[in-house]
């Protein structure tokens, strides 16, 4: 017994021992389910196009992000212990801490993070501290309202004043990083990962066997949401059981979330109204969706995926930062303190179900949003070597007329004067350097890389 606890603790402290990565190497940082489907694509893209890469699971959700990023054929390279605090600046206190000390030791070329979690904005911010430049795929989300959804709105505005490259998944996130004063040579549009995701999963990977069997027809239900609990779940329960009393036929299928908290509040209520699902994997997710008849979450990533399976979805929340759902016309947003409007939502869902533009016109992207980001980590990556050849320049520069045998050594080697008569060696213009960033936090700086219109796909002209 005591021998099995010492392994334990060995192994819990292996994993902050970390040694430094490969230069070169992008470190993505996973903390939850969503993180893990939208960063997939995008890491397989990397790896196929020769990248070095790090998958860093922050323990924020470790056994979603296992079973989420096995379904894609990965796996965490490295697994920061789990966060064991319950309160909000408890856990983002542990994961700040975990990540400086990891990022101090692996030192990546550039830390992506994905969306607007706690993972997301502690492995940005620790980054950051660490002068190492973060990529931040899906940027420029905004709700509009910095308390919904909370803290996550609060996050990813910070993340956008911290990172150093932004890939904005629509034409709308990337217009809200220009006005907000991003440089617009910073910002790629490249469409949202989760529908390279979606489209994965639906056609290439295997089906899942294991996926629940629900009898038809039936209705997918997910709450999560901080802001929501306790009075609007219970809102959206009672609303729930009038629709089933008017319509016995309607089956909600309640999909239970790692916090439990919407669960909670159902298992006050006869379970005759509702089947509640645990935690399901990704693929087997998407599975019992195609098959749904419709959907009713507060979720933001859910309301992309509607989209993509061309499902009508009722949106229990204030406030949305994927308008363009809304747009498209499947997604519809209601109050979660509203019982009238709340129940008038979902018999309209249940009896004269809505729809939208097909997937083919999908405002989250065609399903290429990977390799659009793998090309703008590679220009980030140009950038930094640029940068840095920049500086060496900058300070050689300043040297004596006559220097040393040891830093003549280490000058870089510049084409002899022209002879009378010739023309001068012209610069590459695909690499034109400006001068030096040295003194800028990473990749604010005045340094950069001008690349091609045509290398640099979606970027604001």
């Amino acid at each position: 017994m005591r021998e099995t606890a010492n392994k334990r603790k060995h192994a819990r402290g292996s994993r902050r021992r970390a040694r430094p990565f490969n230069p070169g190497t992008l470190a993505f940082v996973v903390g939850t389910r969503p993180e893990a489907v939208k960063l997939s694509p995008v890491i397989l893209a990397a790896r196929s196009s020769g990248l070095a890469v790090a998958i860093v699971s922050t323990g924020q959700h470790p056994e979603a992000v296992r079973t989420t990023l096995a379904a894609f054929g990965l796996a965490p390279d490295i697994e920061l212990p789990p966060l064991r605090n319950r309160e909000l600046s408890g856990r983002c206190a542990q994961l700040l801490s975990q990540m400086d000390r990891f990022w101090a030791r692996a030192r990546p070329a550039v830390v992506v993070v994905q969306g607007d979690t706690m993972s997301a904005f502690a492995g940005a911010l620790a980054a950051y501290h660490r002068q190492i430049p973060v990529a931040h795929v899906e940027a420029g989300l905004r709700s509009g309202c910095l308390a919904a959804p909370f803290p996550e709105e609060a996050y990813r505005q910070a993340i956008a004043r911290i990172a150093s490259i932004h890939f904005a998944p629509t034409p709308a996130a990337q217009r809200q990083l220009v006005l907000e004063g991003i440089a617009a040579d910073r910002i790629f549009l490249t469409g949202n990962a989760v529908v390279d995701a979606v489209r994965l999963l639906t056609t290439q990977l295997r089906p899942e066997p294991t996926a629940p069997t629900v009898d038809q027809p039936y209705y997918v239900v997910t709450a999560h949401r901080r802001e929501n609990y306790p009075e609007g779940f219970r809102v959206l329960a009672e609303a729930m059981v009038r629709v089933h009393r008017a319509c016995p036929h309607v089956r909600w299928v309640v999909v239970n979330h790692p916090n439990g908290w919407f669960a909670e509040v159902l298992r006050l209520l006869p379970e005759q109204y509702w089947q509640i699902l645990a935690p399901l994997n990704y693929p087997q997710f998407i599975q019992l969706l195609q098959r749904a008849e419709g959907i009713v979450t507060d979720s933001g990533g859910l309301q992309e995926e509607a989209c993509c399976l061309e499902k009508p979805t009722l949106v229990v929340r204030h406030h949305t930062e994927r308008s363009e759902g809304i747009e498209a016309g499947w997604c519809r947003l209601v109050s979660p303190d509203d019982l009238e409007q709340l129940e008038q939502g979902l018999f309209r869902l249940v009896n004269r179900p809505w729809s939208g533009v097909p997937a083919e016109r999908n405002p989250f992207g065609d399903g290429y949003a990977a390799d659009r980001i793998v090309l703008g980590l590679k220009w980030l990556l140009a950038d930094r070597v640029a940068a840095r050849t920049n500086a060496t320049i900058s300070r050689l520069r300043k040297l004596p007329a006559e220097p040393t045998s040891i830093l003549a050594a280490h000058r870089p080697c510049r084409p002899a004067a022209p002879e009378h008569g010739t023309e001068p060696a012209l610069p590459d213009p695909r690499w034109q350097t400006v001068p030096d960033p040295c003194c800028r936090a990473p990749g604010h700086g005045s340094g950069s890389v001008h690349v091609p219109e045509a290398d640099r796909l979606g970027s604001v002209p």
